[in-house]
Protein backbone atom coordinates (compact mmCIF):
# COMPACT_ATOMS: atom_id res chain seq x y z
CA UNK A 1 0.00 0.00 0.00
CA UNK A 2 1.38 3.83 -0.75
CA UNK A 3 0.60 6.75 0.88
CA UNK A 4 -0.42 9.61 -1.72
CA UNK A 5 -0.22 13.16 -0.93
CA UNK A 6 -1.02 11.95 2.79
CA UNK A 7 -4.34 9.63 1.61
CA UNK A 8 -4.45 6.03 1.45
CA UNK A 9 -6.08 4.85 -1.82
CA UNK A 10 -9.11 2.85 -0.55
CA UNK A 11 -9.13 0.91 -3.78
CA UNK A 12 -5.27 0.22 -3.44
CA UNK A 13 -5.56 -0.77 -0.12
CA UNK A 14 -7.90 -3.45 -0.81
CA UNK A 15 -6.36 -4.80 -3.56
CA UNK A 16 -3.13 -5.39 -1.70
CA UNK A 17 -4.60 -7.30 1.22
CA UNK A 18 -6.72 -9.35 -1.08
CA UNK A 19 -3.51 -10.54 -3.14
CA UNK A 20 -1.70 -11.01 0.59
CA UNK A 21 -4.77 -13.17 1.51
CA UNK A 22 -4.58 -14.92 -1.80
CA UNK A 23 -0.95 -15.92 -1.67
CA UNK A 24 -1.09 -17.11 1.71
CA UNK A 25 -4.61 -19.31 1.41
CA UNK A 26 -6.17 -19.51 -1.66
CA UNK A 27 -9.77 -19.87 -1.75
CA UNK A 28 -10.61 -23.55 -2.95
CA UNK A 29 -12.63 -24.21 -5.46
CA UNK A 30 -15.79 -26.47 -4.69
CA UNK A 31 -15.48 -29.74 -5.43
CA UNK A 32 -18.62 -32.00 -6.79
CA UNK A 33 -18.84 -35.48 -8.61
CA UNK A 34 -21.26 -37.05 -11.32
CA UNK A 35 -21.91 -41.13 -12.11
CA UNK A 36 -22.08 -43.27 -10.29
CA UNK A 37 -21.28 -42.80 -6.61
CA UNK A 38 -23.34 -46.21 -4.33
CA UNK A 39 -22.05 -49.67 -4.54
CA UNK A 40 -23.99 -51.47 -7.32
CA UNK A 41 -25.42 -55.08 -5.50
CA UNK A 42 -24.26 -57.29 -8.50
CA UNK A 43 -20.93 -58.56 -8.81
CA UNK A 44 -18.34 -59.23 -12.01
CA UNK A 45 -14.70 -59.05 -13.13
CA UNK A 46 -12.72 -56.98 -15.24
CA UNK A 47 -11.69 -58.85 -18.91
CA UNK A 48 -8.49 -57.55 -20.46
CA UNK A 49 -7.79 -55.25 -22.81
CA UNK A 50 -10.99 -53.91 -23.52
CA UNK A 51 -12.63 -50.24 -22.31
CA UNK A 52 -16.34 -49.90 -21.36
CA UNK A 53 -17.78 -46.43 -20.63
CA UNK A 54 -20.88 -44.93 -19.41
CA UNK A 55 -22.69 -41.44 -20.13
CA UNK A 56 -23.41 -38.90 -17.27
CA UNK A 57 -23.91 -34.50 -17.23
CA UNK A 58 -21.35 -32.59 -16.16
CA UNK A 59 -23.78 -30.23 -15.41
CA UNK A 60 -21.79 -26.58 -14.99
CA UNK A 61 -18.04 -26.08 -16.55
CA UNK A 62 -15.42 -27.97 -14.43
CA UNK A 63 -11.79 -29.22 -13.97
CA UNK A 64 -12.10 -32.78 -13.52
CA UNK A 65 -9.26 -34.14 -11.44
CA UNK A 66 -9.78 -38.07 -10.59
CA UNK A 67 -12.29 -40.98 -11.44
CA UNK A 68 -13.14 -43.10 -8.39
CA UNK A 69 -14.21 -47.11 -9.29
CA UNK A 70 -15.26 -49.23 -6.62
CA UNK A 71 -13.25 -52.62 -6.97
CA UNK A 72 -13.33 -56.00 -5.07
CA UNK A 73 -9.91 -58.92 -5.29
CA UNK A 74 -11.50 -61.95 -7.03
CA UNK A 75 -10.01 -65.85 -6.41
CA UNK A 76 -7.67 -64.57 -9.10
CA UNK A 77 -4.11 -64.09 -7.97
CA UNK A 78 -1.98 -61.43 -8.85
CA UNK A 79 -2.59 -57.56 -10.61
CA UNK A 80 -4.78 -55.97 -13.28
CA UNK A 81 -3.77 -52.43 -14.30
CA UNK A 82 -6.40 -50.41 -15.75
CA UNK A 83 -6.35 -46.29 -16.61
CA UNK A 84 -9.22 -43.76 -16.14
CA UNK A 85 -10.88 -42.77 -19.41
CA UNK A 86 -13.02 -39.56 -20.41
CA UNK A 87 -14.78 -39.73 -24.10
CA UNK A 88 -17.14 -36.66 -25.35
CA UNK A 89 -20.31 -37.31 -26.47
CA UNK A 90 -21.21 -37.91 -30.24
CA UNK A 91 -24.97 -37.83 -30.65
CA UNK A 92 -25.35 -40.43 -27.86
CA UNK A 93 -22.95 -42.16 -28.03
CA UNK A 94 -18.78 -42.09 -26.71
CA UNK A 95 -16.52 -39.78 -29.46
CA UNK A 96 -13.20 -37.81 -29.09
CA UNK A 97 -11.36 -38.97 -26.48
CA UNK A 98 -10.68 -36.28 -23.83
CA UNK A 99 -8.16 -37.40 -21.24
CA UNK A 100 -6.58 -40.59 -19.53
CA UNK A 101 -5.42 -40.85 -15.98
CA UNK A 102 -2.68 -42.20 -14.43
CA UNK A 103 -2.32 -45.88 -14.15
CA UNK A 104 -3.98 -47.64 -11.19
CA UNK A 105 -2.25 -51.33 -10.77
CA UNK A 106 -5.24 -53.56 -8.58
CA UNK A 107 -3.84 -56.44 -6.78
CA UNK A 108 -5.52 -59.34 -5.44
CA UNK A 109 -3.91 -58.92 -2.10
CA UNK A 110 -5.56 -55.43 -1.85
CA UNK A 111 -9.37 -54.66 0.37
CA UNK A 112 -12.81 -53.69 -1.46
CA UNK A 113 -13.66 -50.28 -1.91
CA UNK A 114 -13.21 -46.90 -4.12
CA UNK A 115 -9.68 -46.19 -5.50
CA UNK A 116 -8.82 -43.33 -7.38
CA UNK A 117 -7.60 -42.88 -10.79
CA UNK A 118 -6.35 -39.37 -10.95
CA UNK A 119 -5.69 -37.19 -13.78
CA UNK A 120 -2.06 -36.02 -14.58
CA UNK A 121 -3.35 -32.65 -15.44
CA UNK A 122 -6.98 -31.88 -14.08
CA UNK A 123 -9.56 -32.22 -17.53
CA UNK A 124 -10.94 -28.55 -18.21
CA UNK A 125 -14.78 -29.07 -19.54
CA UNK A 126 -17.51 -27.33 -20.71
CA UNK A 127 -21.03 -28.57 -19.26
CA UNK A 128 -22.43 -31.11 -20.93
CA UNK A 129 -22.31 -35.03 -21.55
CA UNK A 130 -19.70 -36.96 -21.13
CA UNK A 131 -18.66 -40.83 -21.19
CA UNK A 132 -16.72 -42.05 -18.51
CA UNK A 133 -15.04 -45.29 -17.58
CA UNK A 134 -11.82 -47.46 -17.61
CA UNK A 135 -9.63 -49.33 -19.78
CA UNK A 136 -8.23 -52.63 -18.81
CA UNK A 137 -4.76 -53.95 -19.07
CA UNK A 138 -3.48 -57.47 -20.54
CA UNK A 139 -3.85 -59.09 -17.25
CA UNK A 140 -7.79 -60.48 -16.66
CA UNK A 141 -10.18 -61.27 -13.70
CA UNK A 142 -7.70 -60.18 -11.12
CA UNK A 143 -9.88 -56.64 -10.20
CA UNK A 144 -13.94 -57.40 -9.49
CA UNK A 145 -16.27 -54.58 -9.37
CA UNK A 146 -20.20 -53.80 -8.55
CA UNK A 147 -22.67 -53.24 -10.68
CA UNK A 148 -26.69 -52.60 -11.00
CA UNK A 149 -28.55 -53.52 -14.01
CA UNK A 150 -29.51 -50.07 -15.82
CA UNK A 151 -31.07 -50.82 -19.45
CA UNK A 152 -28.35 -49.62 -22.43
CA UNK A 153 -26.32 -48.02 -19.54
CA UNK A 154 -22.61 -49.03 -20.93
CA UNK A 155 -20.80 -48.67 -24.18
CA UNK A 156 -17.40 -51.16 -24.73
CA UNK A 157 -15.58 -52.70 -26.68
CA UNK A 158 -11.99 -54.49 -27.04
CA UNK A 159 -8.48 -51.77 -27.08
CA UNK A 160 -5.23 -53.15 -26.61
CA UNK A 161 -4.02 -51.31 -23.16
CA UNK A 162 -0.45 -50.79 -24.34
CA UNK A 163 -1.93 -49.25 -27.53
CA UNK A 164 -3.51 -46.45 -25.27
CA UNK A 165 -7.49 -45.77 -25.68
CA UNK A 166 -8.83 -45.28 -29.03
CA UNK A 167 -9.58 -41.94 -30.62
CA UNK A 168 -12.51 -41.56 -31.24
CA UNK A 169 -13.93 -44.29 -29.52
CA UNK A 170 -14.81 -46.72 -32.09
CA UNK A 171 -17.81 -48.90 -32.72
CA UNK A 172 -19.58 -50.11 -29.26
CA UNK A 173 -21.39 -52.97 -27.80
CA UNK A 174 -23.88 -52.31 -25.66
CA UNK A 175 -24.94 -53.32 -22.06
CA UNK A 176 -26.96 -52.92 -19.13
CA UNK A 177 -24.01 -52.98 -16.45
CA UNK A 178 -24.09 -49.95 -14.98
CA UNK A 179 -20.85 -50.14 -12.39
CA UNK A 180 -19.71 -47.77 -9.71
CA UNK A 181 -17.74 -45.36 -11.15
CA UNK A 182 -18.08 -41.13 -10.72
CA UNK A 183 -15.76 -38.53 -11.52
CA UNK A 184 -14.68 -35.90 -8.95
CA UNK A 185 -14.44 -32.16 -10.18
CA UNK A 186 -14.16 -28.47 -8.66
CA UNK A 187 -16.15 -25.14 -10.51
CA UNK A 188 -16.72 -22.33 -9.37
CA UNK A 189 -14.95 -19.99 -7.18
CA UNK A 190 -14.41 -16.24 -7.15
CA UNK A 191 -12.25 -14.85 -9.87
CA UNK A 192 -8.32 -14.25 -9.76
CA UNK A 193 -7.40 -11.30 -7.76
CA UNK A 194 -4.97 -9.11 -10.20
CA UNK A 195 -2.08 -8.43 -8.12
CA UNK A 196 -0.07 -7.31 -11.08
CA UNK A 197 1.81 -3.43 -11.20
CA UNK A 198 0.34 -2.26 -14.89
CA UNK A 199 -2.26 0.67 -14.74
Amino acid sequence: MRLTGGSLSLATGLAALACAAAAIAPAPAGAATFGKTTVGASKDVFSADRKRVMAYTLPSAGAVSQLSIYLEPTTVSGQQVMKGIVYADASGAPGALKGVSNQLTFSSTQAAGWYALTFPTALELPAGKYWIGVLTGASALVAGYRYDSVANSRDYNQNTYSAGPSNPFGAPTIDSQQFSLYATYSSGGSPPVNCGQGR
